[in-house]
């Protein structure tokens, strides 16, 4: 074989690998996502009153609104995050799909090549 048709076939292996591993790391973005949306819902059930005296049950509603508005907050800045690092691992795994992609095509030319090669050398 040719030395070019061996590294592509030393290539196509490492970037199927880093292709997998993009899509892995897109996989995490999107689940840590939907962990924070399933958050975001968990907050907004209402909550069950667990205390008998109006007066306690009304400081206890304020502590628990402002916490739940504190950690809506923090949720959606996560979120926000989230988003972004979903966004940028689709166009990391589009990016190394094209590239698997164009290795395997030019790969399929040299060999192409490589076997035009090889029958006109064996029809002299």
């Amino acid at each position: 074989m040719s030395a070019k048709l061996d590294q592509i076939q030393q290539l196509l292996p490492m970037l199927d690998m880093v292709y997998r591993a993009k899509q892995s790391h897109l996989q995490n973005a999107a689940r840590r996502v939907q962990e924070l949306r399933t958050q975001l819902a968990e907050l907004d059930r209402p909550v069950s009153e667990c205390f008998d005296d109006p007066s306690t049950r009304a400081g206890a509603n304020l502590l628990w609104e402002t916490w739940v508005i504190d950690r809506k907050k923090k949720i959606n800045q996560e979120m926000a995050h989230a988003a972004r690092d979903r966004e940028e691992a689709k166009a990391k795994v589009a990016q190394a799909l094209a590239k698997l992609e164009a290795a395997r095509a030019v790969y399929e030319d040299v060999l192409r090549e490589h076997l035009r090669s090889k029958d006109r050398r064996a029809s002299w």
